[in-house]
């Protein structure tokens, strides 16, 4: 099956196509959405630990703490790799849902109440802050990075294009499910009959145009390897 990926080209996009090989199919990138490096201020006072839901905000957190030993909560086993590559050595890793990440404070000892700084990128769906926040904790947001969604050159296309319609789309977060339906609007070419869009989660499906929605099919837990079992 051909299977666009439509993440930022980079190592997250390489990484994605090598489980898509793996799985038996055809990666094909066409990448919809950049990030963009936000230059905010690092907020002011005192930190009992760090929070982290994506890899690409580790290293500005890196930057501003070099070395620290204080907990990095991370969302899973991908942010908390590129936290420990970033320098950082109490790294406390999640089962991949930002719901469920205030049980690892409580568990490496942090008291209610503690302070944490959440090192994110925008959009986000505020998940993490109101679970921290349910469970007593405080969260102080610094936005380090924007997703924004990108028009592919037309070179692009074409060359994603050349072996075929694709069968399939990964679809991530809700920017590449308005992307990806934008571009199919305007060039149907890149889908054939029976196009499907493999979700992450039925959040994002919402996103997808009324067409696109149609075929969608939604994964029943956050992670690759399960989004990929649903190409069949």
């Amino acid at each position: 099956m051909r299977l666009l990926i439509l993440r930022e080209a980079g190592p997250a996009a390489e990484r994605t196509a090598q489980a898509v090989r793996a799985a038996g199919h055809e990666p094909v990138l066409l990448p919809l959405e950049a990030g963009v490096a936000l230059a905010r201020a690092l907020p002011e006072g005192a930190f009992d630990a760090f929070a982290l839901t994506s890899r690409r905000a580790a290293a500005p957190l890196a930057s501003a703490y070099p070395g620290d030993a204080r907990p990095v909560l991370c969302v899973g086993a991908a942010t908390a790799e590129a936290a420990r590559a970033a320098g950082f050595t109490h790294v406390l890793e999640g089962v991949g849902t930002a719901a469920a990440m205030p049980a690892l404070l409580g568990a490496a000892g942090l008291p209610g109440g503690a302070r944490i700084l959440y090192a994110a990128g925008r959009p986000r769906t505020g998940t993490l802050e109101e679970a921290l926040t349910a469970a007593g904790f405080g969260v102080v947001t610094w936005d380090v990075y924007e997703t924004r969604a990108v028009r592919p050159a037309p070179a692009l296309v074409e060359a994603a294009t050349a072996g075929g319609a694709a069968e399939a789309a990964l679809v991530l977060s809700r920017l590449q499910a308005g992307a990806l339906s934008d571009l199919v609007a305007a060039r149907p070419d890149l889908a054939r009959p029976g196009f499907r869009c493999l979700c992450l989660s039925s959040r994002i499906a919402g996103a997808l145009s009324r067409e696109l929605a149609e075929g969608a099919a939604i994964s029943d837990a956050p992670s690759l390897a399960r989004l990929l079992e649903l190409a069949r």
